[in-house]
């Protein structure tokens, strides 16, 4: 059965190539004459005698054209494929250079909250001014007043404050002898005077 691929005008040919033949005359391979004679049955000239397939020469060129076809038409698909990738690969930058600026925005409030928290912090007054020394060490708590801090002794009501930590502290260490010899001098005493200065006794010795 011949193929009705062949055009009026064109001089009679037989059918003389086998697909071996025809695939080393075309350049095309023999697993895609088969292929090719199958998927595009019209466009290559052929016949089927049997149970074998016999080509016209003119078969040749049309093998070569289908096989420049399905070239170009796979550097297309490649092509969409690149710029799909292209395109996914942009929109994941977008995606993450938008979630470091959020984590960027999330530090700097981070940050921000921290600068304006200042914990609360401890010291120990170990050495008063002369003439008075600590029973003990004297826990001391030291907090944020403002642009500096503030020293305390809660269980004594007394606190003084300083632009640091330490200033805050040696302003301490002179207000507890101050107000113990304040308190000392005076002839009578509130109850709340008395308690405190019972507290501070408590807490230094004269020497």
């Amino acid at each position: 059965m011949a193929s009705p691929g062949r055009k009026k005008g064109v001089p009679k040919e037989k059918p003389t190539l086998s697909a071996v033949e025809l695939a080393k005359q075309s350049g095309v391979p023999y697993r895609l004459v088969a292929e090719y004679t199958k998927r595009y049955e019209t466009r290559v000239s052929h016949i089927v005698d049997g149970m074998r397939v016999k080509y016209f020469p003119r078969a040749i060129a049309e093998l070569q054209q289908l096989r420049r076809e399905e070239r170009a038409r796979r550097q297309v698909a490649v092509e969409f494929t690149e710029a799909d990738a292209y395109n996914s690969a942009l929109g994941a930058i977008t995606i993450v250079r938008q979630s470091m600026s959020d984590l960027t925005s999330r530090v700097n409030e981070a940050e921000r909250l921290l600068r304006a928290y200042r914990p609360v912090a401890a010291a120990t007054i170990h050495t008063l001014p002369e003439g008075y020394r600590p029973r003990l060490p004297i826990s001391v708590l030291l907090e944020p007043e403002g642009k500096g801090f503030m020293a305390c002794i809660p269980d004594v009501r007394l606190d003084a404050s300083g632009r640091t930590r330490e200033e805050a502290v040696q302003g301490l260490r002179g207000l507890i002898v101050t107000t113990i010899e304040r308190l000392e001098k005076r002839e009578a005493l509130s109850d709340e005077e008395g308690e405190q200065l019972n507290a501070l006794l408590s807490l230094v010795d004269t020497q």
